[in-house]
């Protein structure tokens, strides 16, 4: 069972860096898929859920609140979609074989 901080990299290449909670990522962490999407922020149950930030492999970015994988809402004046150029970044995966390693976005 992973509970604390770590590392879990899926058959398909995609990474999890973050915080666990009896097995499911919890906490803050970083999800890196093979397309180059990137996302880093909050996780709740094993779901993008609270603040955080997506960078797309173009480099434009969504930088918010997130609920249940789908972002919701810019925490500034600025647009939900940005198309300055970013980097950094972290990701999830859906329980019940929903999503388990994939890009929501």
């Amino acid at each position: 069972m992973k509970h604390g901080k770590g590392v879990f990299t899926w058959a398909s290449g995609n990474i999890y860096k973050g915080e666990y909670f009896e097995d499911e990522r919890h906490g803050n962490g970083q999800m890196l898929w093979t397309d180059g999407s990137i996302y880093e922020g909050e996780w709740v149950k094993g779901i993008q859920h609270g603040m955080g930030r997506i960078v797309f492999p173009d480099g434009t970015f969504k930088e918010g609140i997130f609920e249940n994988n789908v972002y919701k809402q810019p925490i500034g004046p600025h647009d939900a979609l940005r198309t300055t150029k970013a980097s950094t970044g972290f990701a999830s995966d859906l329980k019940n074989n929903k999503a388990a390693n994939s890009n929501p976005y």
